[in-house]
This record gives C-alpha cells, structure tokens and sequence, in this order.
C-alpha cells in the first residue's frame, strides 16, 4: 500500500483496511514497510512504536530496504 504525504504508512494501510471491509483491527498480525535503504527519512522506528502500541506486540513487523531506485526495481518486477 502506496501513502500520500498526509498519510503515513501506518494510516493509510489502516485506511485501506477498513475501506476494504476489515472491521476488526485485532485480526492483522503482520505489517510490512519498504524504505529505500538509504533514504533521507525512515519511517521505521516510529512505525514499529506505532504498531508495538495498537496491536499490543501482538503484530510481526517486518523492514524490507531496497537499495534499487523504486523505478528500476518495479521495471525489474514487471520483467520490461
């Protein structure tokens, strides 16, 4: 799930969730972040706190760094 600059990826993964029909939060059990592997900003200390908070540890995060520009990685994805 992409984000906007309003949105974090924590909130827009939960907007999604809900605009999907997900009514019961306690149901995710994984979250997944992907960052540039040496970006300016990472979100990953304040997503793992946020999520550590709303799901009572009770969700497995995992941190995913690319080291690809996001371009290229997705020409690679989609084999172009």
């Amino acid at each position: 799930m992409a984000y906007g600059l309003s949105l974090g990826p924590v909130q827009a993964a939960m907007v999604n969730f809900v605009a999907r029909g997900g009514t019961e939060f306690n149901t995710i059990v994984q979250a997944v972040l992907v960052e540039k592997k040496h970006a300016l900003v990472s979100h990953e200390k304040t997503r793992r706190m946020i999520l550590k908070k709303l799901f009572n540890g009770n969700c497995v995060i995992n941190v995913f760094h690319c080291d690809l520009p996001l371009d290229e990685q997705l020409l690679r994805t989609m084999k172009i």
